[in-house]
């Protein structure tokens, strides 16, 4: 089945905080997540810990360890997805995250953005999809801000489209102060590269604890 997560969907009047999801397992087709399957909704402080597994089971696109879809006007700001949790997919789907499988908006106006900011991953994600990272996997009017990324991102068919915060910028995104742990992510054969986007930046483990790494004009 589709839309599977804890919610099916939040709509965009939808809130939802301090929640912490602890050992569980979804699993399913299209836009599946921890937290909702698809959210425009608003999530603030919403944790996934514990031994937890979300996968997509069949064929379909959109899986994200908090949500599959992230659709305008929806927010995503300071949750987390833990060392434990496992994000998983098979052959043949597409838009693969950490956080979010898929984040898509409608234009650059006002409320035609998702956006996910201060949020960070350690999750560990096993598959042979497109469109893979440890944050989101595929994004579009998106403002992805003061992110970062210290867990795997593991995608067995060594595709060109993952990455340590991004998997494909599809544009009109607005990226700034993105991290990631390069030491963590070579660990496990990946290419964890940031292409062309410079606001996803790769640092080593030692940088990735030390506050000077994220003092900067502009940063946190």
């Amino acid at each position: 089945a589709d839309y599977r997560g804890l919610f099916a969907s939040l709509s965009s009047t939808a809130v939802v905080k301090h929640l912490l999801l602890d050992t569980f397992k979804v699993a399913g087709g299209s836009n599946v997540g921890g937290l909702a399957g698809h959210s425009a909704g608003t999530i603030q402080k919403v944790g996934l810990k514990g031994t937890s597994l979300i996968e997509t089971t069949s064929s379909g696109n959109s899986t994200g360890g908090l949500v599959g879809l992230l659709m305008n006007p929806g927010i995503i700001e300071q949750c987390y997805s833990g060392s434990s949790v496992t994000v998983r997919s098979t052959a043949g789907t597409s838009y693969v995250g950490g956080l979010v499988g898929k984040s898509w908006g409608t234009g650059t106006g006002a409320g035609q953005f998702s956006t996910i900011k201060n949020n960070y991953s350690r999750a560990t994600i096993t598959t042979s999809a497109d469109n893979v990272a440890g944050v989101v996997g595929y994004a579009g009017y998106t403002k992805l801000l003061s992110n970062y990324f210290a867990g795997v991102a593991n995608d067995t068919d060594g595709a060109a489209t993952e990455r340590g915060i991004v998997g494909t910028d599809w544009g009109s995104n607005t990226i700034t102060d993105n991290f990631y742990d390069t030491e963590v992510c070579v660990a496990a054969s990946s290419q964890c590269s940031t292409g062309v986007i410079a606001e996803a930046r790769g640092i080593d483990t030692t940088a990735m604890k030390s506050v000077a790494s994220f003092l900067r004009t502009g940063g946190w």
